[in-house]
């Protein structure tokens, strides 16, 4: 995901193409910088189109042991003050 309101609305348009009427836009582990922007984005893809019911955060709170695909240098410790933030997204329902 880019981040950006015009992707997001072209995956879910793509995505609803296919019979799908439920969409939850999954981040991954990236900076904090540009998982907010990319929360931004959802937020404001989620005003214009219902299918959106909320998001789907991979990262960065993830075990480097169990990283798979992540990139490490972006996994960090969770934060209360973080997922705080967060949370004024209005596409975070619960944690």
């Amino acid at each position: 995901m880019d981040g950006n309101v015009e992707d997001i609305l072209q995956m879910v348009q793509g995505q609803l193409s296919e019979g799908i009427t439920t969409v939850f836009p999954t981040t991954m582990t990236q900076s904090v910088e540009n998982i907010d922007q990319a929360m931004i984005a959802i937020n404001e893809a989620a005003q214009q189109e219902p299918a959106i019911k909320g998001v789907h955060l991979e990262g960065p709170f993830v075990n480097p042991h169990y990283k798979g695909a992540q990139p490490e240098q972006y996994m960090i410790a969770p934060s209360v003050e973080l997922v705080k933030n967060g949370m004024n997204c209005q596409v975070i329902g619960s944690v």
